[in-house]
Formats: C-alpha cells, sequence, structure tokens
C-alpha cells in the first residue's frame, strides 16, 4: 500500500509538472503597460501606409489582456517576455522619442516598423539599448536625419533595413543621412550581418573596401546613394552573395569580372544607371538562379548569348548601354519565364523576323520597353504575348498600319507608339480595351479620324494623346460622367468643329491641348467648371468672339493659359483673372513661369537689367487706372500664360523688332500690379 501511495504521489506531481508546463506563459506586466504606453505616440491613420495592403494592429492591445495575444507581438514560450514586434503596415502616424517606454523591451530581439508614417522624426540614437536585436526594419516610415552611429552598436543584427525613406517627387528626395564614419562603424562592428540595406540614404562617400569582409552579407542595397569611385571588385566574391543593388549612382565606376560567374547563389544584380563599363562577361550565364539582372550603364561589345540560358530570369534590363551590330528581338524569348524586359537605346538593331503561328515561344511577357531600338516593323512575335500590360514601342522607325491583334490584348493599359511613322487610323477596336489608361499615338501620320467611343468605352483612361498627326473631322462628342480623363492632347492636327461640351463630365481633366487645329468656337467658358483644369491651351484655331464667363465657370485651380492666335475680340476680363489664384506669387520675386520666362533668362536678360533700362519714376506709372493696365485688345493676339504661382502675360505681337526684352519687362510689372491688386 505505501509503495502505491508513492507512485500515485509521483503520478500527481508528474500530471501537475505537466499541466504547468502546458499552461501558457502569460506577458510580463511591465512589459505590457510599456507597449500600451508606445502605443499612445501614435494616431492611427490610413494614409500613413497608404501604398501597401495594412491594417491597424495596435487596436487588438488591450488594456488587462495578455500582449501575448496581440496582433504583431511576439513573445518568447518559456519567459513570456516580448522577444518580437512586428508593427509594419499599421497606420501608425507620430514619432518615436529618445525616452519611448518602447526601449523599456530588454528583451526584444526583432523590430519591424515599416510602412508607417513617423512625421520626418530623426531614428532615436536609444534604439542601441535595445542590445539584443538580430532584425531592426526601418524601412518606408518617413524617418529623417542622420542616422545615429550608436545604432552600429547592435552588434547581434543581421537584418538592418533602412531603405526608401524617400520623398516621392522628382527627383526623390532622400531624408535620412549617414556619414562616411559611421558607415564604416556599421561594417566593422555588425560582422555577422547578411541583409544590410541602406537604398535611398545619402551616403555620398566611396564604398569603404572592408565592406568585402562581410562574408555572410546576402543583400545589399545601396541604390541612390550617391556612393561613387570604384566599386570594391571583392564584393564580388562573397560566397554567400544572393542581391546586389547599388543602381542609380552615377559617379559609381566599375565593370564586372568573370569571376562573377562564382556566385552561384545569385538572385539578382541591379547595376542600373551607374558608370560600368566593359564587356558583359559570358560567365554570367552561370548564375542559373539569376532572377533579376539590370545593368543600364555604358557597356559595350556583344550581348554574350550565355544570357539568354537563364531560366530563372524574371527582369532583364539592358537598356542605354553601347552594345554593337544586330540582334534578333526573338533571342530574348527564348528566356523561358522573362516577365519584364526593358532594351530602351541598347545602341543596336533589332531584327523582328516573321514566326509561325504554331511557334513555341514563352507567353509571360507583362512589360515590354522598346524604345528608340531601331525597329523598322511591328514586332509580330508580339501577337502571342496576352499578358502585355506595358508596351513601349516609342521613337523606332515602324511605318504602315497597326496590327489589329494588338486591340485583343485585354489586359494592355499603357501603350506607347509615339514618334515613329505609323499611317492609316485608330481602329474603334481600341475601344475593347477596357484596361487601357495610357494611350500614346503622338508624332506619326495617322489620317483617320478619333474613335467616337474614345470618351466612352473605358472608366480607366486618363491620358490619349494624339499629338502631331493629321488627324481630320470632330473631337468625339460624349464623354462619360465618370469620365477619368486628366490629360488630352490633340494639339497640331487637321481637328475641326467645336469643342465638345460633354468635357465638362471629366472633372478630373487638368491639361487640355487642341492647339494648332481648325477647331471653330467660342471662348469655352463651361470648362472653367471643371475643379481640376490647370492647363488650358487653345492657341492657333479659329475661336472668335468676346470672351466672358458666368461667376460659377471660375477656372479656379488655372495656371497656363494659351488664347494666341485666334480671332478673339475684346479685351479680356478682368474679373477672370481675378479668380486665378493658382497664378498668384506671395513673393513678387518669386516669378516662375515656364518656356517663356526661361527663354528671356537664356538671352541674358534679367529682371535687374529690365527694370533698370526704364525704371518708374513714380508712384503714379505703376499705379494706373484699372482699365488701363492691361493694355493689349485682342487684335494683338494676347497669350496669357502662368505657372508656378507665378502670374505673367506673354505678347505675341508679330513683329520683327527684339521684344524680348520689352515683354519680359513688361512681365514683370503686370506681376507685381496683380499681387498687390489681390
Amino acid at each position: 500500500m505505501i509503495g502505491f501511495s508513492l507512485k500515485c504521489q509521483e503520478h500527481k506531481r508528474s500530471l501537475m509538472a505537466c499541466h504547468a508546463a502546458c499552461e501558457p506563459v502569460l506577458c510580463h506586466e511591465d512589459e505590457s503597460s510599456a507597449l500600451l504606453q508606445f502605443k499612445q505616440n501614435f494616431v492611427i491613420n490610413k494614409f500613413a501606409s497608404e501604398y501597401f495592403p495594412s491594417h491597424p494592429k495596435t487596436v487588438s492591445w488591450i488594456p488587462k489582456t495578455d500582449c501575448c495575444s496581440w496582433d504583431g507581438v511576439e513573445c518568447d514560450d518559456q519567459t513570456g517576455h516580448v522577444i518580437g514586434l512586428d508593427l509594419s503596415n499599421s497606420q501608425l502616424y507620430g514619432s518615436i522619442g529618445s525616452n519611448s517606454s518602447l526601449f523599456h523591451l530588454s528583451q526584444l530581439q526583432r523590430l519591424n516598423l515599416s510602412h508607417n508614417h513617423f512625421n520626418y522624426s530623426q531614428i532615436p540614437s536609444t534604439l542601441a539599448h535595445l542590445s539584443r536585436l538580430t532584425h531592426l526594419d526601418l524601412s518606408y516610415s518617413m524617418f529623417s536625419g542622420e542616422i545615429p552611429k550608436e545604432i552600429s552598436q547592435l552588434s547581434k543584427l543581421l537584418i538592418l533595413n533602412f531603405c526608401c525613406n524617400y520623398v516621392p517627387s522628382f527627383p526623390v528626395i532622400n531624408l535620412l543621412q549617414l556619414k562616411q564614419q559611421s558607415f564604416i562603424s556599421f561594417i566593422q562592428n555588425l560582422t555577422n550581418i547578411k541583409r544590410f540595406s541602406l537604398s535611398f540614404v545619402s551616403i555620398s562617400s566611396p564604398i569603404p573596401n572592408i565592406l568585402t569582409n562581410l562574408s555572410s552579407l546576402q543583400h545589399l542595397g545601396l541604390y541612390s546613394t550617391g556612393v561613387y569611385g570604384e566599386f570594391p571588385i571583392g564584393m564580388f566574391h562573397l560566397p554567400n552573395l544572393k542581391w546586389l543593388i547599388v543602381g542609380l549612382n552615377q559617379d559609381l565606376t566599375g565593370y564586372l569580372p568573370g569571376s562573377i560567374g562564382n556566385l552561384t547563389s545569385l538572385e539578382g544584380l541591379h547595376l542600373r544607371q551607374c558608370r560600368f563599363s566593359g564587356s558583359i562577361p559570358s560567365s554570367l550565364g552561370n548564375l542559373t538562379k539569376l532572377q533579376y539582372l539590370a545593368l543600364s550603364n555604358k557597356f559595350h561589345g556583344e550581348i554574350p548569348h550565355s544570357i539568354f540560358s537563364l531560366d530563372n530570369l524574371r527582369t532583364l534590363c539592358l537598356a542605354e548601354n553601347l552594345f554593337e551590330g544586330q540582334l534578333e528581338l526573338n533571342s530574348f524569348f527564348n528566356l523561358k519565364r522573362i516577365e519584364y524586359l526593358y532594351l530602351s537605346h541598347i545602341n543596336l538593331s533589332l531584327l523582328t523576323k516573321t514566326i509561325s503561328s504554331n511557334a513555341s515561344v514563352p507567353r509571360n511577357i507583362r512589360v515590354l520597353d522598346l524604345f528608340a531600338c531601331n525597329i523598322n516593323e511591328f514586332p509580330k512575335i508580339l501577337k502571342y504575348q496576352n499578358q502585355l500590360e506595358i508596351l513601349d514601342l516609342s521613337q523606332n522607325k515602324m511605318h504602315g498600319t497597326l496590327p489589329s491583334w494588338i486591340w485583343r490584348k485585354k489586359n494592355l493599359w499603357e501603350l506607347i507608339l509615339s514618334n515613329n511613322l505609323l499611317t492609316g487610323e485608330i481602329s474603334p477596336m481600341m475601344c475593347n480595351l477596357k484596361s487601357l489608361e495610357f494611350i500614346d499615338f503622338s508624332f506619326n501620320n495617322i489620317s483617320g479620324r478619333i474613335p467616337p467611343c474614345l470618351g466612352t468605352f473605358s472608366e480607366n483612361l486618363h491620358t490619349p494623346n494624339s499629338k502631331n498627326n493629321k488627324i481630320p473631322g470632330i473631337i468625339p462628342q460624349e464623354f462619360m460622367k465618370a469620365c477619368s480623363l486628366k490629360m488630352i492632347d490633340f494639339s497640331q492636327n487637321n481637328l475641326q468643329g467645336q469643342l465638345p461640351k460633354a468635357l465638362a463630365n471629366c472633372r478630373l481633366l487638368e491639361y487640355l491641348d487642341v492647339s494648332n487645329n481648325q477647331i471653330s468656337d467660342s471662348f469655352p467658358f463651361w470648362l472653367g467648371t471643371l475643379p481640376q483644369l490647370k492647363v488650358l491651351i487653345l492657341r492657333s484655331n479659329k475661336f472668335s468672339g468676346v470672351i466672358s464667363s458666368p461667376r460659377n465657370s471660375t477656372f479656379c485651380k488655372m495656371h497656363i493659359i494659351d488664347l494666341s492666335q485666334n480671332d478673339f475680340s475684346g479685351k479680356f476680363p478682368l474679373e477672370l483673372m481675378q479668380n486665378w489664384d493658382s497664378m498668384r506669387a506671395s513673393n513678387v520675386n518669386d516669378i516662375k513661369y515656364e518656356a517663356l520666362y526661361h527663354y528671356f533668362k537664356d538671352q541674358g536678360i534679367n529682371e535687374s537689367k529690365c527694370e533698370g533700362d526704364k525704371a518708374p519714376t513714380s508712384a503714379t506709372d505703376e499705379d494706373e487706372d484699372e482699365d488701363s493696365w492691361f493694355p493689349f485688345e485682342f487684335d494683338w493676339k494676347v497669350n496669357v500664360i502662368g505657372y508656378g504661382g507665378g502670374l505673367v502675360f506673354g505678347i505675341a505681337m508679330g513683329i520683327t523688332y527684339n521684344w524680348e526684352k520689352h515683354a519680359l519687362l513688361w512681365l514683370i510689372r503686370v506681376h507685381r500690379r496683380v499681387v498687390r491688386r489681390y
């Protein structure tokens, strides 16, 4: 009995131990409190993560619940300490202070704050207190300023990502900076780093040779960092390298050694828009895992045929090189998985040959850029590319009419055929492409009419451009109420008739250019109701009559309006210009306008010189009668142009003396009057 009793007690203890082991360990109260306090520093704003699928993870962070169950929080199964925090794409808007409660999570190993908006705040140097970190991702998070050198003290880091903190302007503005000495410190201290991304961080220094000592490195991102000088050749000897991204560094020089063929783990090589030169080694064909290859530089010689055997390649960019000779376009279609192919300005002639209808070619192409490739005919091999989304064949020598099968590409949303020798018509079959957003036929010899369905076939179309052709007839008269058109350029054709009043349905329209046609109409005041219209070019037509505009037609966003070389009569109404706030500058010296101003400046004419030639002698000279300050009747062909916050009036008087200098003086005077009046 005693033995049986002891066995029962042991069994009971065993069950209790098992129960204790199986029972989940709860989050530590102090860490739960730290997370809740951290949450209070932010507001949820879906625009903080607008470019990627997102949801507000911190909504699940509720007091008096186990923080280990919260969205984005990872705890150690044994200790209950928070060891991982993934708040990527969480719609967080705010900033992280140097004394943030985040830094109380002393056991944290993984921290991902990517794809949020930290309001251009600085990265706190106290991140270095999280000494156990192995993963730190601050990409796409709108941090700015100097990257703290202290972060290089996190010697356990395996992944460090500062990528893509930039303002998406043109050109892109990098928000983060890294000093050269800090760059070296990161490399010296992070000896086990596997993924190191500094893309879009302003570094502006040579790449230290000690980078080649990082034998564990798998991913290096230095895209658009301003690094310069000779690229360390030893980088092509790193045995574990999978991705090397150093594009858009225009002062970075180097070459591709034959030994690059030994990087058999390489999956991506991005050297676009640097100054690498020499020939492309045929050993690239050994990189059988390669999926992405971008080599837009100054490479010369021939394209090695070994590239065409890279069966895993999905993206190939060879644009803007100095290759020689001729090459069959079909060669690129030997790449079994190719989806994105960029060959613009390849400097050799791409030959297109007829292929049989039963030809076995890959049909994966989604984006094809053949800009300026000396192509003489529409490539017939494209007939079989039914996945095509973007096609650019501009600035070639293609002639004849468009093949009818191009209008059966149901996925096509961008078609660019400008600057060729194409003839014939724009087929009404175009209206079968419901996904079409951008289409450009400009600078060809197309003589057929614009398809009547242009304004009604798609809610996606936003930019049709048929500038500089021989298109006759009238502009289509119907435009749907859900019209998405933002830019229309029908200039330099043979169009007649009137502007269609249905254009008033295009509430998103920003740019309308119908110049150099034969359109006969009165001033289209009804366009003034369009809330986004910024540019209106009616030059060189047969518009006539007095310009008037009802009060509800204000052209409230107008930046540029060109009415020259028409048959308008009377004076330009002052009350219409009073509504053009977008043309008004807050600083009288801030006169910014497009080609006209820059043309004058290029001629050596500047404001001080013009002002000195004929300065006003009294206040009366500048403050003339309201009826006389705009002195030109429309038989002088007045051209009103405003741009970028300034208001100016260009004149085209059709006279031969040097009027540019006098015009610029007048522009400045009128600008100053407008600023004072309004």
